[in-house]
């Protein structure tokens, strides 16, 4: 994260090949996306169980004239409009429901690799930015849009969008505080908006990590209160752009969510698993606890096996 304030001409920036690299990048993602985009093979499991249904009937609503926001075929009736996986929110998913009737999985699929596109050249951007090597570029790039969670969390479509989002948040946000500009935090909050509509866990992270780095440009600056007062009317501009997107559907969201019926896994649980700090060890050691094998064997928080009474005897993973 640039240091707030501490804005270079781009005159005296060494030339970049920002075209050649963007070519490459694109070429790459079309190369590796080609088998979904072409429909020989399609995302499977929580994209076509899900997902993919609730494009179809955004899609069909929309041109029969009829409202998206309720839908009658789950339970008795339910809010569409509250729930986080229904992608009226969601810009490229919105885009193809008012595009096509029918969209098949190719669109569906497309959308989800459309959005990593645009994270990946965000971190084009963010390297050109710095004057970073343009082979870097590329490989951070490629790396973002098609290794560790954009290739483990394929499936779950909400998750890589809010990851998708966040890369393009991190660059307007980078560029919000390099230059003082209220145009580019306004945009960042608004691309934040989008990447906390995912209300999932990649979006929470997402927001720390963006804060953090906040914080952090503004306390290594040579004068931190200066950089505050520079940075302020740009974050206060992307606070409104969050609020303008991201208000109205969270306030929906927590308002379903006290009406559920689901007592076996409640979200303050919900949010203990998904939080604890335990599962920063994976981070440095693949597949700790088993989750990616059967999950029988699975044993880290908070699962029946992570007892305290474990920890009090001296045994970290009790047999099952």
């Amino acid at each position: 994260m640039p240091v707030p304030g501490n804005t270079t001409s781009d005159a005296r920036q060494p030339r970049w090949p920002l075209a050649s690299v963007v070519g490459i990048v694109c070429l790459s993602w079309l190369a590796l996306s080609w088998p979904w985009l072409s429909g020989a093979v399609t995302i499977p499991w929580d994209a076509k169980a899900h997902f993919h249904p609730q494009l179809q009937f955004l899609a069909d609503s929309w041109h029969r004239g009829l409202s998206p926001f309720w839908t009658p075929y789950v339970f008795s009736g339910s809010p569409q409009v509250a729930d986080p996986q229904s992608l009226i929110f969601s810009p490229s998913f919105a885009l193809i429901a008012a595009l096509n009737p029918a969209p098949d999985f190719r669109w569906s699929d497309g959308a989800v690799l459309g959005t990593l596109l645009l994270g990946a050249l965000s971190f084009v951007l963010i390297f050109r930015d710095r004057g970073w090597h343009p082979a870097g570029a590329v490989v951070a790039a490629l790396a973002f849009a098609f290794g560790a969670a954009a290739a483990w969390r394929i499936q779950h479509v909400g998750q890589v969008l809010s990851l998708g989002y966040f890369a393009v948040t991190l660059f307007l946000l980078s560029r919000a505080l390099e230059r003082g500009s209220l145009g580019y935090g306004f945009a960042a909050g608004l691309a934040s908006g989008f990447m906390v509509l995912g209300r999932d866990q990649v979006a929470l992270i997402g927001v720390y990590v963006l804060a953090g780095l906040v914080i952090a440009a503004i306390l290594m600056a040579s004068s931190p209160w200066r950089a505050f007062r520079t940075s302020l009317p740009p974050l206060l501009a992307g606070t409104l752009g969050a609020i303008l997107v991201a208000t109205v559907p969270i306030l929906l969201t927590a308002f379903i969510a006290q009406e559920l019926n689901r007592p076996a896994i409640d979200f303050v649980e919900a949010g203990k698993g998904s939080l604890h700090p335990a599962a920063l060890l994976t981070g440095l050691i693949a597949n700790l606890y088993g989750a990616a094998g059967p999950l029988a064997d699975f044993w880290g928080a908070p699962s029946p096996a992570w007892k305290p009474a474990s920890v009090r005897s001296g045994s970290i993973s009790p047999a099952i």
